[in-house]
């Protein structure tokens, strides 16, 4: 909560996940680059507490945030869980669930971000008047949406947009967790 408090400004907070050490210099080239823009209201999630150590390093006043026992969960054995990255799902998944809960629990409008993002401009100004009547905007990456790029405002709970956003974790949740529940 105190991340939250920390780093969110006239509800608006830009989640920045930025995953290992390995991407560390990515993501705060992300941060630096919004902040030449003066845009400061940004939370980052990580993979381990090095990576925040380090922006700390750099950045004192940078609200970074990790959470290890989203990482630590044991999945069963199944083809979405063989198939890809541990560490990559675990850190999707743990994304997907601070989003919701930033949007849902927090009622932030949140830019969500990958850490090897690169931007020209400051994305607000088209965001509140273009998509001004968008609860979700994303990137499209054909056929499907890009899940690394989406920004999502004026959510209430229990509307379609929230639900949206609930049902993705639903789906992850099973996928992950219970895969034998999941048909063809």
């Amino acid at each position: 909560a105190r991340a939250v408090a920390a780093s969110a400004a006239d509800g608006e907070v830009m989640l920045l996940c930025v995953g290992g050490s390995g991407a560390m210099r990515t993501g705060l080239n992300l941060v630096l680059n919004f902040r030449a823009m003066g845009l400061y209201h940004m939370l980052v999630l990580a993979l381990e507490r090095d990576v925040c150590t380090s922006l700390w390093d750099a950045l004192p006043s940078l609200a970074c945030v990790w959470w290890p026992r989203r990482l630590e969960a044991p999945r069963p054995a199944s083809l979405y869980n063989t198939m890809f990255n541990k560490v990559a799902l675990a850190f999707f998944e743990a994304r997907k669930v601070l989003l919701e809960r930033l949007v849902v629990k927090h009622r932030l409008n949140v830019l969500h971000l990958d850490a090897d993002t690169i931007w020209f401009a400051n994305p607000y100004p088209v965001l509140k008047t273009v998509y001004r009547d968008h609860a979700i905007v994303v990137q499209a990456d054909n056929p499907f949406a890009n899940a690394g790029i989406l920004y999502v405002q004026n959510v209430a709970p229990g509307d379609s947009a929230a639900w949206v956003l609930e049902e993705l974790n639903r789906r992850i949740d099973r996928f992950t967790y219970r895969p034998e529940s999941v048909k063809e």
